[in-house]
């Protein structure tokens, strides 16, 4: 687990329930820095892309948008 503040290694997986409050958190919480690859996903509202897009124009990367498939 990633408790706050502290980074206890890198994870070949990351789930983000929500979005951090701050784009340095969100960029801290999936990117590992010991060069090794892995995926982040996170669940977002649609009032929370705006500091998607900030992180993106931050640090130069693209994230991918995922389809989600729901049965009504």
């Amino acid at each position: 687990m990633y408790k706050g503040g502290s980074k206890l290694g890198c994870f070949p997986l990351v789930v983000n329930y929500d979005m951090p409050s701050n784009k340095q958190k969100y960029y801290k919480r999936v990117c590992c820095s010991s060069g090794q690859t892995g995926v982040a996903i996170t669940f977002l509202e649609e009032h929370e892309m705006k500091k998607l897009k900030e992180v993106e124009e931050t640090y130069g990367i693209k994230i991918e948008k995922m389809p989600v498939h729901s049965q009504k």
